[in-house]
């Protein structure tokens, strides 16, 4: 009895023994669009790897790849990569492709990818020039001629219609910009008004008494006087070529008031605005100082 037991447990380890053998190890598929999206004109690509369960990539791996177009088929190199490019996809959309990976002792896995089909971006090439002959045969034609004729008059109406229309958005562009700078300049012109030279003299006349008002103008024209006199000579040196230290020079000649001249200017609006008589404003010289003082010290 226990010989039958011990031949039945041989029997059941031997047909075991096959089964262990036959058990296939695992791998892993990764796979890819070789790019975002493909247009209709391009093939589509399929890239990736394939890798054992200790991560390291397996070569010789059947790749099929099955697509509406059908199926393709390749293996994976000695890097355990595989690149697998597919008919091209005419309707536009998104596509999903499943990739199978199959090795000899190994269990089949299977993986899918979505491939993106958009419409191919057409861009023309510039026409450079049109041709004016092709053989005797169009030359020589009557009717070819007049076309090719009236082609390059067209052609040459374009160009003259791009130039002029160019030309003539510089000019609006200048216009635009030569207003925009004489309403910037109008504006500054308008809040620094207050501060210019005469209205803030004539601000600060305000506070004076009334009757020294023309005296104190008379004094400010004179003033104004010189400086334009300055001005003048320095641009006259700029103009003629003359550098920036020559030209401030120039107007500190003629800009520059002496003693004698402000004398001068007081005593003719003091008379001018009565506040004194010429009687009085010729008891004193040319330096403002009194005759009589000078007499009485010379008697001295």
């Amino acid at each position: 009895m226990k010989s039958v037991y011990l031949g039945l447990l041989l029997v059941a380890l031997v047909m075991l023994m096959p089964m262990a053998s036959a058990q296939s190890s695992t791998m892993s598929v990764h796979a890819k669009a070789s790019q975002s999206s493909f247009t209709t004109s391009t093939n589509p690509a399929i890239v990736g790897t394939v890798m054992d369960a200790s991560k390291n990539r397996l070569s010789d791996v059947t790749i099929s790849i099955v697509s509406s177009k059908g199926v393709k088929t390749a293996k994976t190199d000695h890097n355990g990569s595989f690149l697998v490019k597919l008919d091209k996809i005419y309707e536009i959309g998104i596509h999903k492709v499943t990739i199978t990976a199959s090795k000899q002792g190994f269990t089949s896995v299977s993986s899918s990818v979505n491939i993106d089909i958009n419409n191919p971006v057409q861009i023309l090439e510039p026409i450079q020039q049109i041709p004016t002959a092709i053989g005797d045969g169009i030359t020589n034609n009557p009717v070819s001629k007049f076309i090719l004729e009236q082609t390059e008059i067209m052609k040459n109406q374009a160009e003259q219609f791009s130039k002029s229309t160019n030309e003539e958005f510089i000019n609006t562009q200048r216009m635009l910009a030569k207003q925009s700078l004489e309403k910037d300049l109008g504006r500054f012109a308008s809040e620094n008004l207050a501060y210019q030279p005469q209205n803030a003299f004539a601000s600060f006349v305000k506070g004076v008494d009334e009757s020294v008002q023309g005296i104190f103008w008379a004094q400010f024209d004179f003033t104004q006087q010189l400086t334009n006199q300055g001005k003048a000579a320095k641009e006259q040196v700029l103009k003629n070529g003359g550098t920036s230290y020559e030209a401030t020079q120039a107007f500190q000649r003629k800009a520059i008031s002496h003693r004698e001249q402000i004398i001068a200017v007081n005593n003719q609006a003091n008379i001018q605005f009565g506040n004194a008589t010429e009687s009085v404003q010729n008891q004193f010289d040319v330096k403002g100082k009194s005759l009589d003082r000078l007499y009485s010290n010379t008697m001295e």
